[in-house]
């Protein structure tokens, strides 16, 4: 056997494990559409940051499925969500900010329970994070649901979905109004809510370093 077909026998097998570990090709295009009301579902600070992450920073609407728990948690952890970092002890130790008093937990997007979600795929921008309530926090997760599994179709790890947002209080989710109106004066926003944990893990003293965006 030449070393040129055994070469292409090694690549092709290297691909091959590649696709069967569920690590999905970047394609950009939707399997499926899903469409969230902002107002059904009392996701004002999930719809903004959905919009603002859009229109604004880099990320999409269309996210890729993952299933396996531990890299969800890797990505919880990429973004920071899981560090408490809206709360008032959170907010003293890394020097964060919310909008009032209500918005003590991280709502990110892209959602951990994708591909997109953490440190983002190569080449695109890590998660946003901002402060939600926890009612919020309540509806996201059920639209997040319906987001990958609705009617009893349930999206399978590496499938594709769009995500579309509508019925918004434009008050309440600016950045959707925004979008809408192809308005991107927005983005520079000087009172921006929105945080990206920093690509170097850890800052003084060993706690993480998180970059306020969206300012002039």
């Amino acid at each position: 056997m030449s070393r040129y077909i055994l070469f292409a026998l090694m690549v092709f097998a290297s691909l091959n494990a590649f696709l069967v570990s569920g690590i999905p090709a970047d394609s950009g295009v939707a399997d499926i559409t899903r469409a969230v009301d902002c107002k059904a579902f009392d996701t004002p600070e999930s719809c903004n940051t959905f919009c603002a992450a859009v229109h604004c920073f880099g990320h999409r609407d269309v996210l890729t499925r993952l299933t396996n728990p531990k890299l969800i948690r890797k990505n919880r952890t990429a973004s920071g969500a899981k560090l408490r970092e809206f709360n008032d002890e959170g907010i003293k130790k890394y020097g964060t900010w919310r909008r009032n008093n209500n918005c003590v937990i991280a709502d990110e997007y892209p959602l951990a329970t994708s591909y997109e979600g953490g440190a983002g795929l190569v080449g695109s921008p890590r998660a946003i994070i901002q402060g939600a309530s926890k009612g919020d926090q309540s509806g996201q997760s059920n639209w997040a649901n319906k987001v990958w599994n609705y009617n009893g179709l349930n999206a399978v790890n590496g499938q594709k979905i769009k995500i579309e947002v509508y019925n918004w209080d434009p008050a309440l989710s600016p950045y959707c109004e925004a979008r809408e109106k192809t308005d991107k004066s927005i983005c520079k926003n000087k009172d921006s809510p929105f945080f990206q944990r920093s690509v170097d893990e850890s800052g003084p003293h060993g706690k993480a370093v998180f970059n306020r965006i969206g300012l002039p």
